[in-house]
């Protein structure tokens, strides 16, 4: 077996070479100019513990004889990776070393992320307008007198939560309501401006349970207690536009009868023609891959675990067909170690590189009431965080959920000060996408003189999405990407504005079943 295994090997067996050893960002960079850095390096598994102890002997032993060390490691069944704090010398060392699989600089951290810490409310925010767009959260409440969302809470009301009060108590809800005002936070924090865009209605239909998690009421079932939620704010405030960042994860979508809570969603968006933005769920506890033996391998295997295990599918009511459902990508992929160690976590590194799919995200297809042509679900995404695998010296790696630095920044009801945090989950990724639908519907309307229909804002989003900023071929075939992203990422100023050569053709109108319109567009003379 053995010979005719190695006769059928067709390409010759040779050691990597020193290019294929260096990391994405190594390549692009080349090694920092300063005296002393970080590097991420992982090392070939030894096949025992008593080699893999010899190895970080050796490792440790070469670092200090080149006057580096080894200041962060990872270890698993399968893994064997450093933070080695480093010199020119010991890095083009490493670059050399057959026990090297990969040496990289560390992942960027984002501006955003140093500014959470220290961001200050602005002195006053400017006032709303009755031309700003309006977005009805349906969550936990929201903290209206948040000072990064004073006055632009339009109205609050509890359907009956048995909290008492329309406020959020939870923060749940303040963090979605984040996204919606201000689309990315985590641009604001950059640039420093704040300039709310989108004005918020407040449907209060979930209540802290005794572990602080938002939960439905037990006494009311959430197909009644959402109805009454869109239907009371469709009508007293005219909302067209509904987010809601809640689900049953253990209700996952195996084919078959559609879930009960998503075709009430559908019939109340073709009733009252809304635009409904759901996240697609979060799968709480993914499996943990085995068998990598690097990171760059690990997150190839986060990856085929989303499009292979059916437990990742869809959950209650993101499989909605006429919802726009949102799956997450990831928001950051570094730890925040490249400042001498502070701020960052030990013994870790990101489950997905920047942008690429969530570990926790879930996937299409959606509802399949056509076999030979399956929906595509989600149809867009948004930045939802990101997941660490964490190793603690001789514990068994597990997911840590809730790293600043991974997460997606956005408001927070106040902690120690501070008004501005960053949370994980694709309940964090749907805002974006309402904020997006609002901004195109602002814009239509100018278009148009009158209000747009729910499926003219539908169809803009759509057209306006791109393929996210994942590695290069990280996902190749169109079905994976369909399943994982949709039709993309949405981009607000293709929603705003026409660019010189990208242009599109509004018509809003009415056809009967198994009728034609054509458009006649006259082309200008130049071309």
């Amino acid at each position: 077996m053995r010979r005719d295994f190695f006769d059928a090997l067709q390409l010759p067996i040779r050691k990597p070479s020193r290019d294929e050893r260096m990391g994405v960002r190594l390549r692009q960079e080349g090694l920092p100019e300063k005296e002393i850095f970080y590097l991420d390096v992982d090392f070939w598994h030894p096949p025992s513990e008593d080699e893999t102890r010899e190895l970080w002997r050796d490792i440790r032993s070469l670092c200090k004889r080149m006057s580096g060390s080894v200041i962060d490691e990872v270890r698993t069944s399968s893994l064997v990776l450093a933070k080695v704090q480093a010199n020119r010398q010991l890095a083009e060392a490493l670059l050399d070393l057959d026990l090297v699989a990969r040496v990289d600089l560390p992942p960027r951290l984002a501006p955003a992320y140093t500014a959470i810490f220290n961001t200050e409310p602005p002195p006053t925010l400017p006032l709303p307008t009755e031309n700003d767009p309006i977005v009805c959260v349906v969550d936990s409440g929201v903290l209206s007198g948040h000072p990064f969302l004073v006055n632009w809470v339009v109205e609050e009301y509890d359907f009956g939560t048995d909290e008492e009060t329309p406020v959020d108590l939870n923060g749940h809800g303040t963090g979605v309501a984040g996204l919606v005002v201000y689309g990315r936070v985590a641009n604001c924090l950059a640039s420093q401006v704040w300039q709310p865009q989108v004005r918020i209605c407040s449907a209060k239909v979930l209540q802290n349970d005794n572990f602080n998690n938002p939960v439905f009421p037990e006494e009311r079932r959430v197909e009644s207690i959402t109805e009454d939620a869109i239907r009371y704010f469709a009508r007293e405030r005219q909302c067209k536009i509904f987010n809601l960042s809640v689900g049953i994860p253990d209700e996952i979508y195996s084919d078959g009868r559609q879930f009960a809570w998503a075709e009430k969603l559908d019939e109340l968006a073709k009733e009252l023609d809304l635009v409904i933005v759901i996240s697609s769920g979060n799968r709480l506890d993914p499996p943990i891959p085995e068998g990598a033996l690097t990171r760059e391998q690990f997150q190839c295997a986060v990856r085929d675990n989303l499009l292979a295990d059916p437990q990742q599918r869809l959950c209650n009511p993101a499989t909605a067909a006429l919802a726009i459902t949102v799956g997450a990508i990831a928001s950051s992929d570094a730890l925040g170690r490249d400042d001498l160690g502070r701020g960052g976590l030990r013994d870790a590194f990101a489950a997905a590189p920047s942008d690429a799919p969530a570990p926790f995200t879930r996937v299409g297809p959606g509802y399949n009431c056509n076999p030979s042509s399956p929906p595509i679900k989600p149809e867009l995404v948004g930045h939802g965080g990101n997941y660490a695998l964490q190793t603690i010296v001789g514990g068994a790696p597990r997911w840590q959920k809730s790293f600043v630095n991974l997460g997606e920044p956005t408001l927070c009801i106040g902690q120690n000060g501070r008004f501005v945090s960053a949370h994980t989950g694709t309940s964090f990724s749907a805002p974006h996408v309402a904020h997006a639908a609002a901004m195109a519907m602002a814009s239509l309307e100018s278009i148009l003189g009158r209000q747009p229909s729910a499926n003219l804002i539908r169809a803009l989003l759509g057209s306006s999405a791109v393929l996210p900023n994942w590695p290069d071929r990280w996902i190749e075939k169109e079905d994976d990407r369909l399943r994982l992203a949709g039709y993309g990422l949405c981009s607000v100023d293709d929603l705003l504005w026409s660019r010189q050569n990208l242009v599109r053709l509004i018509a809003m109108d009415a056809i009967e079943e198994n009728k034609l319109h054509v458009y006649k567009v006259v082309i200008p003379e130049i071309f």
